[in-house]
């Protein structure tokens, strides 16, 4: 009866003892593997999900045929690293990227460039318009309201929303000026949406936006003369000049004309008769260098 038992006695010590021996030789080799190979440290700028998905920054660089200019701007601008990695003050981002398309109208209709060269060297201009199209949070179209969204852009302003219908669609305009083509595409920072149109940033106050127009002349030289154009915008703490967010109600010079003025001399004479400090004679250029009391 031993002589049955014996080996299978055998049999199960051997098997006790080369086991763990198997094992010992397998994490070993695995061990002396991995640390033959070299580990890659990914910075964070460019992504934690890089080579796995797409970065806001890595869809635009994918797709150059379409938004190359907005890629040369991004780069421009020195914000291609901020749109490769997540957004540290809020979830994700939002960015309205227009297309190639987009710049070329943009240029054409432009008064200060005449090339996508001279708008990239434009490097205090490049960099307000690109974060001008990036918002502080992460947007589906489902979540956008009906007027102006619930962060900012990374140039410190609101967009606002508003929508037509175009072919049984309701289609988000963003300020009234671009068009939404392509929406909701999900990225590991964010969301981008397509638009037709730039959206060009607020670069001036309201002063300086009155007088690119003709047809209120006479309000913004009664706004010289008075010395209210001051009021728009002030020294902050570290002594930059910034603009102040006001609202301005303005009339323009066909309404003055209904009332028979049809120059800042005759709003003076019409609505301050007495008043002595402003020669009516003088030309505009003269008068605007007086600081008479206001007017207005």
């Amino acid at each position: 009866m031993n002589n049955y038992h014996i080996p299978a006695i055998i049999f199960k010590k051997q098997a006790v003892f080369s086991i763990p021996i198997q094992l010992l030789a397998l994490f070993m080799s695995l061990l002396l593997f991995s640390c033959e190979q070299e580990v890659t440290i990914t910075p964070f700028y460019e992504g934690i999900y890089k080579g796995k998905n797409e970065s806001i920054t890595e869809y635009i660089e994918q797709k150059a045929d379409t938004f190359s200019n907005f890629r040369n701007a991004l780069v421009a601008g020195e914000l291609d690293k901020t749109l490769t990695a997540f957004n540290p003050h809020g979830n994700g981002y939002t960015l309205f990227l227009p297309t190639n398309e987009a710049f070329s109208k943009f240029i054409l209709e432009s008064k200060k460039f005449n090339s996508i060269q001279e708008l990239l060297e434009d490097k205090e201009f490049i960099s307000k318009l690109i974060r001008y199209h990036v918002v502080n949070m992460s947007l589906r179209v489902n979540d956008f309201p009906f007027g102006a969204l619930p962060d900012t852009c990374l140039s410190g302003d609101l967009l606002s929303i508003s929508y037509r219908i175009s072919e049984n669609q309701v289609v988000p305009v963003i300020n009234n000026i671009a068009s939404v083509e392509e929406f909701d595409i999900e990225l590991t920072n964010g969301f981008v949406h397509i638009i037709d149109e730039i959206l060009e940033p607020i670069v001036f106050n309201n002063y300086e936006w009155l007088i690119q127009y003709s047809e209120y002349s006479i309000f913004s030289q009664a706004l010289e003369i008075t010395g209210l154009i001051d009021t728009f915008s002030y020294f902050n703490n570290k002594n930059k000049l910034t603009d102040i967010s006001c609202s301005m109600l303005v009339e323009p010079d066909d309404v003055f004309k209904k009332e028979g003025i049809s120059t800042i001399d005759a709003l003076i004479q019409a609505y301050c008769p007495d008043d002595q400090k402003i020669a009516f004679s003088k030309s505009f250029d003269e008068a605007a260098k007086t600081t008479p009391e206001p007017l207005i």
